[in-house]
């Protein structure tokens, strides 16, 4: 279930705020069999709601081939593990539902709108990457329970020559931080390193 409101009160500004609520039932869960040994099952169900705020704000609105617009949303996120066959699990945060999901950027395209550059910060606030909500391992093998929370810059740009070609390129990770964004069965998954990529983008 979903209600929200989304207007544009001024040129130049646009604005989208919504309320959700999402019950999953017969979510996949990981039973541990034996301490080496766990199996996937559908066991459990889940709650997730929250609320969803997006805006931009256009500096240059009305003005012809020159644009500056600012942009943000926020995702804010209460989720809970309300049945499972573990009932220990019962009450617990479910695996990557991290309380809040924050975007910032800025974008500008100019020269008739042919040449755009744009700089966006995702910010995502630390999460369990486990339904039990606890830590594994001990000494070089131990992977605590939270993954910590990160933030990453990201820069890309794009030149359109003519109606049917564009050239684009960027640089993810600007600042070149190191997170983790996931955790497997043998130790974490880091994010990606800082890297750029250059392309041609055919229109036909």
């Amino acid at each position: 279930a979903e209600i929200g409101l989304r207007g544009s009160p001024v040129d130049g500004l646009f604005f989208d705020v919504s309320l959700f609520h999402i019950d999953f039932r017969n979510k996949i869960e990981q039973i541990t069999v034996s301490p080496t040994e766990v199996e996937r099952v559908n066991s459990g169900d889940a709650r997730h709601q929250g609320i969803e705020f997006s805006g931009e704000y256009d500096f240059f609105a009305g003005r012809n081939g020159t644009h500056l617009t600012l942009f943000g949303s926020v995702a804010l996120l209460d989720a809970e593990i309300t049945e499972s066959v573990t009932a220990s699990l019962v009450g617990k945060t479910p695996a990557y539902a991290p309380d809040h999901i924050a975007k910032l950027g800025l974008i500008w395209r100019g020269f008739d709108e042919r040449l755009k550059l744009g700089l966006t910060g995702t910010m995502v606030d630390d999460q369990f990457w486990r339904d039990a909500n606890t830590s594994i391992g001990t000494g070089v093998t131990f992977v605590a329970a939270e993954i910590p929370s990160y933030e990453v810059l990201d820069l890309t740009g794009e030149w359109r020559i003519n109606p049917h070609f564009s050239l684009l390129g960027g640089v993810n990770n600007l600042t070149d931080e190191k997170y983790t964004s996931r955790v497997r069965g043998d130790g974490v998954d880091p994010g990606a390193e800082r890297h750029a990529y250059v392309g041609i983008e055919v229109s036909l």
